[in-house]
């Protein structure tokens, strides 16, 4: 009888998963919502099928700005699409990325409820943070841009690291640095957590599946196209800089605050407006954020292991009521220490958002229903109440999506103490 139940129950999530993917097909074909990272992939795809090989030339994808800014491995996975009908290779893409975000959703969502111990619906705790998060979800899914998937796998990552399952997780964690580089940031926690397996496991995936490319380049061909990525993407990137979309990280909203920017100047992205209090270099503007960088990252990992040996659980961070408010400070800081961090990315909020939904829904707790509230009225209530390109671009440059992270990021850290303080290990860690 029970396996019958978990028969339907698993029939009936892959129906919605199908449904739900058609049903954003189909919104995605609606003019006013652009598809521009798949054509981004395709215009790429379609120049490595044609024999190119010089993935970070202005012209190999669709022009300067929209340009490939992913390691080679991404390119080779994504050839199948390419080789489908425009439409099918769409509603693929389109139900994949929507498949996997729900199935990490909903694996993390069951397991919060376990570690837990409430009695909150999954349902609602899901629409509470669908809520929270619809602004980022929307803009990922109008673009059909792979942060969803790589923070999909990032959801599992951490899953399957709670349940020991080292290869299943190091494999998660690996693919989604291969795609996008700011997971990496999880690395240092996992190896506090003296997870020394699990780290060595993903940087052997991360290292294999970067190498994979050298079937069609060689293995020379394969290295030199990943060193080319990294000046690309993470040294020569004042264009992107310059042009690129507006950065949320703490390192974007350090130099809005602290820069005056020529936004006339720019390409692309010019109707901005100039937030900076005061003036000061470039140069100088980036050693204040590479000096707050190391207090907010290492801080936190600092307050992490610290709240870990007062509380008696030295051996990991996975055990526990207290690995749900980890896993969301590690997200939310994330998203604030990486270089450069857009709206896109910022679907990665799900996981404090989903664990601030379930506190606030058991507890009744003020506290989590300030940083709640806070959370929905930027990505929600602001735009509804204040309309218009103007008012999103000027809330943009302010910087308030950055802060909602920063407030996400204090509360899982504050929540983590008190867990720590009055209950350290309510649940015992599986060992199998």
């Amino acid at each position: 009888m029970q396996t019958d139940s978990r028969k339907r129950r698993t029939v009936l999530w892959a129906g919605l998963a199908i449904v739900t993917g058609l049903a954003v097909w189909a919104l995605l074909r609606v003019e006013f919502i652009n598809n521009l990272d798949y054509f981004v992939y395709l215009e790429s795809a379609q120049s490595l099928i044609s024999g190119r090989t010089d993935f970070y030339s202005s012209d190999f994808a669709i022009n300067r700005w929209l340009d490939y800014r992913y390691p080679p491995l991404f390119l080779y996975l994504f050839l199948p699409f390419a080789t489908m009908p425009l439409d099918l290779g769409e509603l693929v893409w389109t139900w994949l990325s929507t498949l996997s975000f729900i199935l990490a959703a909903l694996s993390w969502l069951k397991l919060r409820e376990r570690l837990s111990g409430d009695s909150s619906s999954i349902a609602l705790v899901a629409l509470l943070t669908f809520v929270g998060l619809s602004k980022y979800l929307f803009i990922a899914l109008q673009n059909q841009n792979a942060n969803i998937l790589v923070w999909s796998l990032t959801i599992f990552g951490f899953v399957l690291a709670y349940r020991r399952m080292d290869t299943g997780s190091a494999f998660a964690f690996a693919l989604a640095i291969s795609v996008k580089i700011f997971p990496v940031l999880i690395l240092p926690f996992l190896l506090a957590q003296k997870r020394l397996k699990l780290v060595a496991l993903t940087s052997l995936f991360i290292i294999v599946l970067n190498l994979l490319p050298m079937a069609h380049l060689g293995m020379q061909g394969a290295v030199t196209s990943n060193i080319e990525w990294a000046r690309h993407v993470l040294i020569e990137n004042d264009y992107h800089t310059k042009n690129g979309p507006v950065n949320l990280s703490l390192q974007g909203l350090i130099r809005r605050y602290l820069v005056e920017i020529d936004y006339d100047s720019a390409e692309f992205n010019s109707d901005y407006e100039n937030v900076n209090l005061i003036t000061i270099s470039e140069d100088g503007a980036f050693g204040i954020w590479l000096a707050i960088f190391f207090l907010v990252y290492f801080g936190t990992l600092f307050f992490v292991l610290n709240l870990r040996r007062n509380g008696g659980s030295n051996e990991s961070a996975f055990g526990g009521r207290a690995f749900l408010y980890e896993t969301g400070a590690i997200a939310a800081l994330v998203l604030l220490t990486s270089p450069r961090t857009n709206s896109m990315y910022l679907i990665g909020l799900a996981v404090p958002i989903s664990v601030l939904s379930g506190r606030l829904l058991s507890e009744k707790s003020k506290s989590a229903w300030s940083a709640y509230l806070l959370t929905v009225l930027v990505t929600v209530l602001l735009p509804v109440a204040i309309p218009g390109s103007w008012a999103a671009r000027y809330f943009e440059v302010l910087g308030v999506d950055t802060f909602v992270c920063f407030v996400l990021l204090v509360t899982m850290l504050y929540y983590l103490h008190k867990e720590r303080s009055v209950l350290p290990d309510p649940v015992r860690e599986p060992t199998s």
